[in-house]
């Protein structure tokens, strides 16, 4: 949650910060309500792989079910469409496209036309449904090793692009990777999505955890993942909501210290003091700004 204090930020600030991301199928309408009422950041409806082919025209009808009236879930209302060299995007995104749709999930992203051709479509749609223009933004699954190699083309090529998720499963499966229980394999990948998350203002959000009933291991996982500058993770239950949340919480260590930094800060101030020490060890700048992000961080989660 570090980059939503930054100058150059591009996530929304209307929007209150996501930790959790809980997929929900679209094809079931009994998961897609439980999903909204789980208490995840964002429910995501998924168009793609949670359809099979043959059910795809049915669960669009159910999320723009879903999606219709008022969205009473206090979850950031999100639908992953089919990709857009797939014949089911348009349909997805004319089906999805309302008031209450926050963002779309763009996967199997390969190049910076096609994050061009959705965000087209989107402002077409916002234009006709009397959409405040640009409301509805991109969370770009990043999963295939074309979407990473270009990942900078990509989010220079449209400003709707607002946070990163990285699908770590079909990156193993379009890369041949076999993946250890540390994820090392993964390791250069995760970090260069977390790199240009930062350098363009956008959340980074990991990977989903598998084992879904493993909740020691999702918070091992997602403690990584935050070391790693990220801000939150996809889910496929919503049991794993509450571990994640407490995973990407700052504790009450972490808090009590930026309070005691950010104080000294303020004493530095008053002296004219570019640097100082606190229990051992230097705080300067990036020192004092990290503290300060973390305290405004847990402002923003409540």
């Amino acid at each position: 949650m570090t980059r939503q204090t930054d100058a150059h930020s591009r996530w929304p600030p209307h929007l209150p910060p996501v930790r959790s991301l809980l997929f929900a199928p679209g094809g079931r309408p009994d998961m897609l309500a439980k999903a909204a009422g789980a208490g995840a950041d964002a429910v995501v409806m998924d168009l793609e792989d949670a359809v099979p082919e043959a059910n795809k025209a049915s669960a669009r009808q159910n999320v723009a079910s879903a999606l219709a009236g008022e969205w009473r879930s206090r979850s950031l209302a999100v639908v992953r469409i089919n990709g857009v060299g797939s014949r089911h995007w348009q349909a997805d995104l004319r089906a999805a496209a309302g008031k209450n749709l926050r963002a779309i999930m763009l996967p199997k992203c390969q190049s910076p036309a096609e994050a061009v051709a959705a965000g087209r479509l989107l402002g077409r749609l916002e234009k006709a449904r009397r959409l405040k223009r640009g409301s509805v933004k991109i969370f770009l699954l990043v999963e295939t090793p074309l979407c990473l190699l270009r990942l900078e083309a990509i989010l220079q090529a449209t400003p709707r692009i607002v946070l990163l998720a990285l699908g770590a499963e079909d990156l193993a499966l379009h890369t041949g990777l076999s993946r250890s229980p540390d994820d090392r394999e993964l390791l250069v990948a995760r970090s260069w999505v977390g790199f240009a998350a930062a350098a363009y203002g956008c959340l980074a959000i990991d990977s989903v955890y598998m084992k879904y009933h493993d909740l020691p291991g999702l918070a091992r996982e997602s403690e990584q993942a935050k070391r790693m500058g990220y801000s939150g993770k996809l889910l496929v239950h919503p049991g794993q909501i509450e571990t994640t949340h407490s995973a990407f919480a700052p504790s009450a260590e972490d808090l009590a210290r930026a309070a005691e930094i950010v104080r000294l800060a303020e004493e530095m101030n008053v002296r004219g003091a570019g640097a100082a020490g606190l229990k051992g060890e230097l705080v300067d700048r990036p020192v004092i700004e990290r503290a300060r992000r973390i305290l405004a961080a847990n402002r923003a989660a409540g």
